[in-house]
């Protein structure tokens, strides 16, 4: 039986929403958000939950990291150092400095926040986490208009639209990410291998 299910995590004003679908026997599941580190309890507690697969693991299709907000990313920071709870991951849709560097209005991005989201890059690097595949490595970002919405497949024929974000938001992004980093006593990160 084919199953849809979307959960709320306890994440105080933030998010950690748990989808999880297709056969209910071995279902598939997309983690977006984490929420903040005081509520990352909750979110470990349910992740126990999640029983490890033959190769020990608790595989996800799908890690998102909307944007860099504490209340959306410090659950994550928390989740990916928690090395107990052996999660993997197919791929994580993140846009740290490296994807909002190269952007052009009007263009769309080719290549490779603010303290939390350079954490996070850093992480996911020293980690070899696979990062944005299903968008070349490059940033997850709407193209111009006129061109369609991208779609991405996932297993058990689940389609995801993405509807955010434009480039004109990355790129206000980046300005936003540079002064926070600055104001920190820092420098952005960029050149980071892929």
């Amino acid at each position: 039986m084919k199953t849809l299910q979307l959960e709320m995590l306890p994440a105080a004003e933030g998010d950690a929403l748990l989808l999880t679908y297709g056969d209910s026997e071995t279902p598939h599941r997309i983690l977006i958000d984490g929420g903040r580190r005081s509520t990352y309890k909750h979110l470990r507690e349910r992740i126990e939950q999640i029983p490890l697969n033959e190769d020990g693991e608790r595989f996800f299709e799908l890690l998102i990291v909307t944007h860099i907000d504490a209340d959306h990313i410090e659950g994550i920071i928390c989740l990916l150092q928690d090395e107990e709870l052996n999660c993997r991951f197919g791929d994580v849709w993140f846009n740290d400095w490296n994807h909002l560097e190269p952007l052009v209005e009007g263009e769309t991005p080719t290549h490779l926040g603010a303290a939390q989201g350079e954490f996070l890059g850093a992480l996911l690097t020293n980690l070899d986490l696979p990062w944005n595949k299903k968008f070349d490595e490059g940033a997850v970002v709407l193209p111009p208009e006129p061109e369609p919405m991208p779609v991405r497949e996932f297993a058990d024929g689940l389609e995801l639209t993405v509807v955010s974000p434009t480039i004109e938001s990355l790129i206000k992004l980046r300005a936003e990410w540079t002064e926070a980093i600055e104001a920190a006593g820092f420098a952005p990160v960029s050149g980071r291998e892929s």
